[in-house]
Order: structure tokens, then C-alpha cells, then sequence
């Protein structure tokens, strides 16, 4: 019954966690906001926020150990605790991306080279959005516009690490270290994926 209802669901999912992006990158790009519409976007994304709880509710329900199940999807269950936190705000991408990786999977997403150039690609930029809504305004902050946030992101993830840009709050840190994370596990990904290619090439020669 539970792989019945994921895969009845999953681009349900995949739709709404993009949609939610999608309004976490409004709330920070366009800034400031006036009430009108900074009101909208909160009921948008607590509305998608919560088909996600009601969401991970159904699938927990219907798995057949249900406390194994939860045990064995913690960052599922991170992803919706986390955006009940206002302090926390910054981490609701944890939320969506979460959803797109874990259904977007079962529709057979990043399967190819091309998309796991687009992985990154998005990654940045929301890794970026999510920096820029830790630092703007705090003291001593260097990354102030999404240019910097971007070139942050793309130097992050690439473990280059420049230092001409780099997080002073508690959140923009958690922010780096995910990023540091997900650029690590992305070059491992391409790194496998380009072995695996040239060996299949290797032995088609032979």
C-alpha cells in the first residue's frame, strides 16, 4: 500500500516542493516586501508545508512498522519539523529538496550526467538563497546581494574556498555546512559516474 500511494503522489510532490522553492525564493529576492504580499507567500508556504506533515502522516501510516519506518527516515522527519521553527526559516530548503530527491527519485530523476549538472546548478542557487536570507543585515555580514550569495555557493560546493566571502551567523555556518556536504557527495557522483563511463569505453575497445 505504501509504495501503491508513492507512486501515486510522487510528482504531486515533486510539483509542490518546487513550488515552495519557488516561494522561498520570492520572500528573499524581492526585498523588502510589502505586507500584502509577504502575507500571500506565508500562506503559500505553510499551506505546502503542511501537505508535506499530512504527507509523511499517510506514508507513515500505511508502512507496516510504523516507529522502524520513522526511525529510518530522519532527514524526512527533519524536513518537517524544521520550517515550524521561525528561527529556522533559512532551512526550509532542507524541506523541499528533501522531497524532490526522496520522490523525485521514483520518477526516475538524476539518472544522467546532464542531470546531475542541473543538480548542482540548483543546488547553488538555493544553497546561495538560503545564505543570503541568513546574513543580509547582520553585522559584519559580507554577503549582502545575491551575487555574492551566488559566487559563495559555487565556491563552497567546488571546496575551493576562496575566503573573500564567508558566513559571521550561526544559520549562514549551517548553511556552509551543508553545501560543504552536498559539494563533497556531487563530486563524488560525477567523479563515479565519469570512471564508470570511460571504463565501459575501455572494455567495448577490447
Amino acid at each position: 500500500r505504501l509504495e501503491a500511494y508513492e507512486d501515486r503522489t510522487s510528482m504531486l510532490m515533486v510539483v509542490l516542493a518546487l513550488v515552495f522553492l519557488g516561494v522561498f525564493a520570492a520572500q528573499v529576492l524581492i526585498y523588502p516586501l510589502n505586507s500584502g504580499a509577504e502575507l500571500a507567500l506565508n500562506i503559500a508556504s505553510w499551506a505546502i508545508w503542511l501537505t508535506f506533515a499530512v504527507d509523511l502522516a499517510i506514508r507513515t501510516y500505511l508502512a507496516p512498522h510504523r516507529l522502524a519506518y520513522l526511525g529510518k527516515h530522519p532527514i524526512d522527519v527533519l524536513a518537517v519539523i524544521v520550517p515550524a521553527f521561525r528561527s529556522l526559516r533559512v532551512l526550509r530548503v532542507v524541506t523541499a529538496g528533501q522531497w524532490l530527491v526522496r520522490r523525485g527519485a521514483r520518477l526516475a530523476v538524476g539518472q544522467t550526467v546532464l542531470a546531475i549538472v542541473l543538480a548542482v546548478g540548483f543546488l547553488a542557487f538555493m544553497g546561495a538563497l538560503a545564505e543570503l536570507d541568513a546574513e543580509r543585515g547582520a553585522e559584519g555580514a559580507n554577503i549582502q546581494n545575491f551575487g555574492d550569495a551566488l559566487w559563495w555557493a559555487f565556491v563552497t560546493m567546488s571546496t575551493v574556498g576562496y575566503g573573500d566571502a564567508f558566513p559571521v551567523t550561526g544559520q549562514g555556518e549551517l548553511v556552509a555546512v551543508g553545501m560543504m556536504v552536498v559539494g563533497v557527495g556531487l563530486l563524488g557522483v560525477v567523479s563515479a559516474t565519469l570512471a564508470s563511463g570511460f571504463i565501459a569505453h575501455l572494455e567495448g575497445q577490447k
